[in-house]
């Protein structure tokens, strides 16, 4: 689970964090700048909180670890 996690988040997020963000530079317009701004801060914040859960489920194993 924890691999899944940080395959997606590296994979997936940091990519299309970095074309949106790119995108939001050369938009055509600022209605559409503000629209991709927008779905980047909307990624961020699901970017956020899978980075949580990495490290939630990461300290889960090392307490399992330390007690097993």
């Amino acid at each position: 689970m924890l691999l899944g996690l940080v395959a997606a988040h590296g994979g997936y997020f940091g990519r299309r964090l970095r074309e949106l963000a790119e995108a939001e530079k050369t938009a055509s317009s600022d209605k559409e700048a503000h629209a991709l701004a927008k779905r980047r801060r909307e990624l961020q914040r699901l970017s956020l909180r899978i980075s949580w859960a990495d490290l939630l489920i990461s300290l889960v194993v090392v307490i399992i670890a330390i007690n097993a």
